[in-house]
């Protein structure tokens, strides 16, 4: 199983035996980009969809929190699962970003900036996604936090980072 696959890599480099029939190997490879898949010559290709409306609600509801029903936030909070398009990152980031946020300016803010908020162009990012991940950083309410996790985005996915670092 090969995750999360940004560019085309050689299987052999890696010490990984092109699959036959020989070798009963498979490879399963998940992307965001069709070309990766094509370029390492996928047998079969399919796109994951998005989820649905209501699994949309569910999953926003379990992360946001009870605040969603409330009389005051549930429109709002209807009109940010919506900007999430489906996206499950984008549902589950934003959703605990707005978890405990009792004040309807809060939801306001935060479903002006899923709407309106310009986007860089970066390979493989959709733009929901980013949105809702800015909307999650600027949740974070604490300087020192917000220090740790941009410090934190300066290594690779899944490095250990030394405590004393």
């Amino acid at each position: 199983m090969l995750d999360d696959l940004w560019e085309e890599i050689i299987l052999d480099d890696v010490g990984i035996p092109k699959p036959n029939k020989e070798n009963k190997c498979k490879i399963v490879l998940s992307t965001h980009f069709l070309q990766v898949s094509n370029a390492m010559d996928a047998d079969m290709q399919f796109k994951v969809k998005t989820l649905g409306s209501d699994k949309a609600w569910n999953l926003f509801h379990e992360k946001a929190g009870e605040v969603v029903v409330w009389p005051d936030i549930q429109a709002l909070a209807v009109e940010v699962v919506k900007e999430c398009d489906g996206l499950p990152l984008a549902i589950i980031t934003v959703g605990r970003a707005m978890r405990g946020k009792e004040r309807k300016e809060v939801w306001l803010d935060a479903l002006r900036v899923l709407k309106e908020l310009a986007v860089p162009e970066i390979e493989g990012m959709e733009p929901k996604v980013f949105r809702s991940l800015k909307l999650s950083y600027d949740c974070l309410e604490e300087d020192n936090i917000k220090l740790y996790f941009l410090y934190c985005a300066l290594y690779p996915e899944d490095y250990v980072i030394d405590v004393s670092d």
